[in-house]
């Protein structure tokens, strides 16, 4: 099993790795990567799919046992780098270019201070929130 990696995707990783092969192991050492992510208490909160052999419709085996109101769930916000990770902040509305300024300022500043004291290069993804005015 593997993942589905478009075109544009492929050449987007190859263009990265082009860029940044000649780094070095200190290079990547001033690197503070972060991201966001959910974490659901009972699984994904997507539509799943079993595979099983005829006639086993009602076999716990080819089943997935639930929970009402789904378990629960947890967003947070976190960052590591070469000197370990930075603090994980947990996210507890919809996330928005404020919310994400608001992080970064009360955060991960803070940390990237403290804890790369000889500068670092901040590396997050493209998402809208990531990219706009309010944050450049």
């Amino acid at each position: 099993k593997k993942p589905l990696i478009s075109a544009k995707s492929k050449k987007a990783r190859l263009n990265f790795a082009r860029k940044f092969e000649h780094w070095t192991e200190v290079d990547w050492r001033k690197v503070l990567f972060s991201d966001e992510s959910k974490f659901q208490l009972f699984g994904s909160d997507g539509r799943k799919y079993i595979r099983r052999p005829t006639g086993t419709r009602y076999n716990s085996r080819y089943q997935i046992p639930t929970v009402k109101h789904g378990g629960g769930n947890v967003m947070v916000w976190g960052s590591f780098s070469y000197n370990g990770v930075g603090p994980l902040i947990e996210i507890t509305s919809t996330m928005d270019a404020i919310m994400y300024r608001d992080i970064l300022t009360q955060h991960m500043l803070p940390y990237a201070i403290r804890n790369m004291p000889r500068g670092w290069i901040f590396q997050q993804d493209n998402n809208f929130k990531h990219s706009s005015k309010l944050i450049k």
